[in-house]
């Protein structure tokens, strides 16, 4: 279980006010934990970006009988809260996780559909473009 991915997440929301609630979900502990790493410069959204990270949760590793990472336990909690309280504090959100293999991806999206007037597309928050590099001079 060495693999290392490439991860980003956004979270849009109505207000700041919607943002802090979803954030409060969170213990102080859960908080300090995750914050270092997001963006937060936007009041109304939350941002998250990694390469070359381990993204393991607790339950992924379970039926190997290993621990995840806590951290990205509580990036996992930060995203489900956010989803599940979609209709409560609205949000819209979109996760990808780019593996090191051609078929490892995972792809998760929620409130796209009702999104208010002027919010993102999501694509433009976070997409996945693979490519190729090749090692000969190019005209």
């Amino acid at each position: 279980m060495g693999y290392y991915s490439e991860v980003a997440y956004a979270i849009v929301f109505k207000s700041t006010e919607d943002r802090e609630a979803i954030l409060n979900t969170l213990t102080a502990e859960e908080r300090e934990l995750v914050t270092e790493s997001l963006k937060l410069d936007e009041p109304d959204r939350i941002l998250f970006y990694a390469n070359n990270t381990k993204w393991y949760a607790t339950g992924d590793m379970a039926p190997f009988g290993l621990t995840g990472f806590s951290e990205i336990d509580t990036h996992e909690k930060l995203l489900e809260n956010a989803e599940n309280n979609a209709e409560n504090v609205y949000s819209m959100g979109v996760f990808m996780r780019l593996g090191e293999d051609l078929d490892d991806f995972d792809q998760r999206t929620w409130g796209i559909e009702n999104a208010p007037k002027g919010f993102p597309e999501w694509y433009d928050l976070v997409d996945i473009h693979r490519g190729l590099s090749v090692g000969w001079g190019q005209q």
